[in-house]
């Protein structure tokens, strides 16, 4: 099928002006423009004390790296991981030796050194064709201005003192670690969906979005509402107000207890490891529905050994009990791939391929696991022949059976992610897996082959990924199979309100998106019975 490639349209309520804008991520905030200025300038390019610049840089890199720590013991899910990968690449030995070389042979500043050294590696990554290391070069010009921030000390300080709309060129990760609370939304002038930045923005659970020439005065009062893709400056009194208003309200807290009106809905977290949720949330969750396992490889600085994965996967099921986990077997295609597999074609799942001796152990560990507290499942990714769930189904009972394992936990499930355009076309050869993970992220890709990073049109996007997840969920409903739906359409608010709408009932988000799930379900249910009621008085007028 043809993909349409729509353009977001916005509009300034003041006048007729209209501008075009890219949603990033979706929400709704209000406040006063702020522009940052991201740009550092060089002091001096030559140095006399070659041996001070050396220390002056090292202090700027331990510096740094002990503030990552901080934060990265501090947060959870994706965030954590984009921290821990900040951390390594700043920390890398290569790009320091290069830096010491500059210093010592050309009598460069530790500043100058490292700017000349980082723009070759992003210079590298430019003329990559794969659009995911693109991606990464604003990772490398986050590490790059966070650095230099810290050799002149000159390191950004947020004081906003009530709500904010941030102004900036990019969107970098080391601006949304600390972000302050006061920050209610940001407009950037580039940006796109893969960047670690828009994912840890849609963590903190405000907009992003992009103009490109944006060019608004401080202190400017700004509403920006994605839904109705309104960007409002300067209203007057009472439109402000309302603005104002409906910023405190739009937020629902949680309490202990499970609302009742989720019992009829199956909602799910996803997780990267045992830390990466509070146990307090699974009061309002039926379960962990993605536990992506290839992030505690790709984090790890050696391979994992069965015993090592046992103990973490006993840990998320301990931390889980009595809820079920879904595992998902290692999936390490894309960027997710560690180094010593970086010349493997990865981007399906085949049992007796390249990973045949890693899918082996991990399945091991997870029933060992399992054996102590019988809430973990087996999920397989990127699946696109039934033949490899029978082979993971074969040899999992062959390893229970050489382990000698008395079977007094519950069986130990086995489901698949759906999302290859093989998979859905042979839907029918799914019937008898244990339960279905619909991972709208790639098959959306594989269905319109599309580039999920420059989709212009988001509501086009989950119009037309509505058909496919309905045959899905069909089907599912029709065998009895248990099935969540997993990806971005799962955690955006207006894609999410979308899928209530066309009656599915089963997600799986991450636990940032958990308070606003629970508010839009709220939402949908409150309507819904008042739409029954509006029905049931024109019935009884009728009569």
């Amino acid at each position: 099928r043809q993909w349409r490639r729509d353009v977001w349209f916005g509009r300034i309520s003041k006048g007729t002006t209209r501008v075009n804008f890219n949603i990033i991520v979706n929400g709704y905030g209000a406040g006063k423009a702020y522009n940052l200025d991201e740009i550092y300038m060089l002091e001096t390019v030559k140095c006399k004390n070659p041996y001070r610049e050396k220390r002056v840089f090292i202090d700027a890199i331990n510096n740094y790296v002990s503030d990552l720590y901080e934060i990265e013991n501090k947060m959870q899910g994706e965030g954590k991981q984009i921290v821990a990968a900040h951390r390594y690449l700043v920390s890398d030995h290569v790009v320091g030796n290069e830096v010491f070389s500059r210093i010592k042979l050309n009598s460069e500043t530790a500043g100058y050194a490292y700017i000349k050294v980082i723009d070759k590696h992003i210079a590298e990554l430019k003329k990559s064709h794969n659009e995911l290391f693109k991606e990464r070069i604003a990772d490398f010009e986050d590490v790059k201005y966070q650095v230099l921030s810290r050799i002149y000390n000159k390191k950004f300080k947020q004081n906003f003192n009530g709500p904010t709309i941030l102004i900036v060129n990019e969107v970098l990760p080391s601006m949304i670690l600390n972000l302050s609370k006061n920050v209610k939304g940001i407009i950037a002038r580039k940006g796109s969906t893969l960047s670690h930045a828009a994912i840890l923005v849609k963590e903190k659970g405000i907009p992003l979005i992009v103009i490109k020439n944006i060019n608004i005065k401080n202190n400017t009062f700004i509403a920006i509402d994605t839904q109705t893709k309104l960007i409002d400056i300067n209203p007057d009194a009472d439109t402000k107000k309302a603005y104002q208003t409906r910023g405190r309200i739009n937020t629902y807290k949680l309490n202990d207890r499970k609302k009742t009106y989720l019992k009829n809905f199956n909602l799910q977290l996803n997780i990267s490891g045992p830390e990466d949720f509070l146990q307090s949330s699974l009061k309002h969750v039926d379960g962990i529905g993605l536990f992506r396992t290839e992030h505690l490889f790709l984090k790890s600085p050696h391979y994992l050994s069965v015993e090592e994965q046992t103990l973490i996967y006993e840990k998320v099921a301990l931390k889980s009990f009595p809820k079920y986990v879904n595992i998902r077997l290692v999936d390490f295609k894309g960027d997710k791939s560690p180094s010593y597999l970086k010349n493997l074609d990865l981007n399906e799942f085949l049992f007796f391929g390249p990973l045949n001796e890693i899918y082996k152990e991990q399945i091991e560990a997870i029933i060992r696991a399992n054996e102590k507290y019988g809430n973990l499942r087996i999920m397989i990714p990127m699946i696109r022949q039934i033949e490899e769930y029978h082979h993971v189904r074969d040899y999992m009972n062959l390893v229970l059976d050489n382990l000698n394992r008395v079977r007094l936990t519950p069986a130990l499930k086995l489901g698949v992610m759906l999302e290859t355009f093989e998979a859905f076309e042979n839907l029918n050869d799914y019937k008898t897996v244990d339960f279905i993970s619909i991972g709208t992220n790639d098959l959306s890709t594989e269905l319109y082959l599309t580039d999920r990073s420059k989709i212009t049109d988001y509501v086009y996007h989950t119009k037309s990924m509505i058909e496919p997840i309905k045959t899905i969920s069909k089907f599912s409903k029709r065998h009895n199979i248990p099935y969540s739906i997993c990806g971005d359409l799962a955690s955006n608010t207006d894609s999410f309100s979308k899928l209530l709408r066309s009656q599915e009932i089963g997600f799986s988000f991450p636990e940032s998106f958990l308070n606003q799930a629970i508010y839009l379900i709220n939402t949908y249910v409150v309507e819904k019975k008042k739409s029954k009621d509006l029905r049931d008085k024109k019935q009884k007028t009728k009569k």
